[in-house]
């Protein structure tokens, strides 16, 4: 868990990781389930998808957040197909029980 977080700051974030399965704190980084639960509250204040491309050394990253949907996936995957983009880097990870939100990182976007 992330050190030299505000107290409620780190209940928060253990309330957050309850929704993920059990794995998720102790393999995922603390600097990740902060992203996504930043990426959340977005969510959450905007109720629309989140999309921030960020640059990440020589390559760009593309974070996403939005409601797990049963077509979500498949129309992302879809749609980099189509364009015939290569992605180099995937993060994905998503929750077990609701709100059931899904995070997606991508890394190294290319044609």
């Amino acid at each position: 868990m992330a050190s030299g977080l505000k107290s409620s700051t780190l209940e928060l974030l253990k309330r957050f990781n309850r929704a993920f399965p059990q794995f998720y704190e102790q393999f995922v980084s603390s600097e990740i389930q902060l992203q996504n639960l930043r990426l959340a509250y977005r969510l959450y204040k905007t109720r629309r998808a989140v999309i921030e491309l960020k640059p990440e050394g020589s390559k760009s990253a593309l974070h996403f957040a939005y409601r797990n949907q049963s077509f979500l996936l498949s129309d992302i995957f879809g749609v980099l197909a189509a364009y015939g983009l290569t992605i180099h880097g995937l993060s994905l990870y998503g929750q077990i029980r609701p709100p059931m939100l899904v995070f997606i990182k991508t890394v190294g976007v290319s044609w």
